[in-house]
């Protein structure tokens, strides 16, 4: 399984993540940050999240295998 994992203190609220991959990602309006909706990639967003983790200007996303 693939685990989600946002470096909050480097994220910069550009949501390119939740447009890439809405599935998967969000944004918090209050703190303007974006948050993973699900801690685990399901098999059929894995490119969606691997797209996401290469748009992020502040490559604040990772994906760990476990």
């Amino acid at each position: 399984m693939t685990r989600i994992v946002i470096d909050a203190d480097r994220c910069q609220g550009h949501a390119r993540c939740a447009v890439r991959a809405p599935e998967l990602f969000d944004v918090d309006d209050d703190q303007g940050k974006s948050f993973a909706l699900t801690e685990n990639v399901p098999p059929e967003l894995s490119d969606a999240a691997a797209e996401a983790v290469e748009t992020c200007p502040e490559r604040a996303i990772s994906l760990h295998d476990e």
